[in-house]
């Protein structure tokens, strides 16, 4: 009698730990999601902080051309992360897809306004002639 009374409380003890991993483990689990949806607000906030200050370079009305080499090592620069955030919202999406959507939506959105504003800033240094009528249309957004 006594032997099946130790056998039946070592298989409750062996229960209570199997419960007590399996807490140990969802408790990690979304340590590692509040972790990963803060990594990743971060680089949405520095991207868009980023594309704050893109946009206010198609507002420069003239520049020299030191001016213009500087902004296009930074658009090289910026264009070299695009690859590397499309990576990271890859492996968000297939890591934490369904558990964070917003915020990997959210990414999603950024890295294509990143590459919309990289465009723009192009648009305005390298594509487009420095014309009057450009100047006039700068001129009558600015002050709308």
């Amino acid at each position: 009698m006594v032997l099946t009374k130790e056998k039946i409380k070592k298989v409750v003890d062996a229960t209570e730990n199997v419960k007590i991993s399996r807490e140990e483990e969802i408790n990690a689990f979304l340590d590692n999601l509040n972790v990963a949806r803060h990594f990743l607000m971060n680089i949405n906030k520095g991207v868009d902080n980023l594309i704050t200050a893109l946009e206010e370079l198609t507002w420069i009305k003239s520049s020299t051309d030191e001016d213009v080499l500087i902004i296009k090592m930074i658009l090289s620069s910026a264009s070299n992360l695009i690859p590397v955030l499309v990576w990271n919202y890859n492996l968000f999406v297939l890591k934490f897809g369904n558990k964070l959507p917003e915020v990997i939506e959210e990414n999603k959105r950024i890295v294509e306004d990143l590459e919309e504003v990289i465009s723009d800033v192009r648009y305005s240094f390298f594509e487009h002639t420095n014309t009057d009528k450009m100047n006039a249309l700068y001129e009558e957004l600015k002050n709308m």
